[in-house]
């Protein structure tokens, strides 16, 4: 389905300015661009959720998937929406859904591992982080 209405079911969103320093000579976003538009979903969808003012861990990505649906063009503006789709034990996914006006343009999946802050290893997914990621 691309059908905007999808964004309903992605609690974290965001909206940004496409520039026109993003665009490339064919007249249209660069693909690399996608990716940042992703990590600003991303961290948006983290500092609300209060993640970034928690000192217990640290997070990095493992794995991150991005499908290119359809082209962005300057002028505009894109929607990122974000949610968390699932856990595991030290990990878990986020998935973002990124619209121009009406059309899908990109879909992706992150997995994100947390870490201990002192040993740089992945961790177990403490119950104050699950309850604020809402996992």
């Amino acid at each position: 389905m691309n059908d905007v209405s999808e964004l309903t079911g992605y609690p974290g969103r965001v909206t940004e300015a496409v520039r026109f320093s993003e665009t490339d000579m064919l007249g249209h976003v660069n693909n690399t661009v996608f990716a940042t538009y992703f990590e600003v979903g991303r961290s948006s969808y983290l500092s609300e959720s209060g993640f970034y003012r928690q000192d217990m861990v640290a997070l990095v990505i493992v794995k991150t998937e991005i499908e290119f649906v359809g082209m962005i063009y300057w002028p505009g503006k894109v929607e990122i929406g974000t949610r968390v789709s699932g856990s595991g034990r030290s990990s878990f996914t986020m998935e973002q859904l990124l619209y121009q006006g009406e059309r899908l343009v990109g879909r992706s999946a992150s997995t994100m591992v947390l870490l201990d802050r002192t040993t740089n290893r992945s961790t177990p997914i403490p119950d104050d982080i699950r309850a604020m990621l809402r996992l």
